[in-house]
């Protein structure tokens, strides 16, 4: 997989290990630890990588894979494949490619180049940071 001028190039299928089981169609947020999930919306400051909406806000937080588990065999579910979404963003992305989902919101007027570095910036920071933390805190209240 890789970032060709912020598009992700998903023609090659991805090999990966299992990080947590494979999500099943309506399972909600059981497919992933709840302290992981917290990591990573830490990690992208709690905000959406899509429209920048926060919990504040009243945004309704969700993950979402940036490479659709339904284009892969397996899914994806690395922290590094993950990304905060609001609920609208996220289903409105549902599991079409990247690039599907860009040409869908440039056609809605949506700034996507913001929307690339957003992304971009989310998947490079360090969600392990964020989960030692919340692992460190949980310690700390046991």
């Amino acid at each position: 997989v890789s970032i060709i001028s912020g598009y992700l190039d998903v023609s090659v299928k991805v090999e990966t290990e299992r990080d947590e089981m494979a999500r099943k169609k309506n399972q909600g947020s059981k497919w992933i630890r709840p302290m992981k999930r917290q990591a990573i919306y830490d990690r992208d400051q709690r905000r959406c990588c899509c429209c920048g909406q926060t919990e504040e806000q009243g945004a309704f937080l969700t993950l979402d894979h940036v490479i659709a588990c339904e284009l892969l065999d397996r899914p994806d579910n690395r922290p590094e494949n993950l990304v905060t979404m609001c609920r609208p963003c996220n289903s409105s992305k549902q599991d079409k490619t990247m690039r599907q989902w860009y040409a869908v919101m440039r056609a809605r007027g949506t700034d996507v180049k913001a929307i690339q570095r957003r992304i971009r910036s989310a998947i490079k920071r360090d969600w392990k940071r964020h989960y030692k933390a919340r692992k460190a805190a949980q310690g700390a209240r046991a």
